[in-house]
C-alpha cells in the first residue's frame, strides 16, 4: 500500500459527501472545549478523526453528530494494554 492510498481514500470519501474537514482548533471552537480535550478524545477514540502527518482532521459531520448526541464523547476511555 502506498502512503497516499489511505489519505486519498479518506479525501475521496470526504469529497463524495461534500463534507468539510476541520482542524483540532476548529473542532474545539464548535464543541466549546479546549484543544487539549479534542486531542485527548481523538487519541483515545471517543472522537473519530484521521491523522495527516502530525495533525488531526475531523469531518464536520462527525462534529455535528456529536453535538446531536449521536456520538458519545463522555464514554470513559479504554485503558491502553501494555505490551
Amino acid at each position: 500500500m502506498q502512503p497516499c492510498d489511505t489519505l486519498c481514500a479518506v479525501q475521496n470519501t470526504v469529497n463524495a459527501v461534500s463534507d468539510e474537514v476541520l482542524s483540532v482548533e476548529e473542532v474545539a471552537l464548535r464543541l466549546k472545549v479546549s484543544t487539549v480535550t479534542v486531542r485527548r478524545m481523538l487519541n483515545d477514540g471517543r472522537l473519530p478523526g484521521i491523522r495527516v502527518g502530525r495533525q488531526w482532521r475531523v469531518a464536520s459531520t462527525t462534529v455535528s453528530r456529536a453535538l446531536r448526541g449521536e456520538i458519545r464523547l463522555d464514554v470513559p476511555r479504554v485503558p491502553k494494554v501494555a505490551r
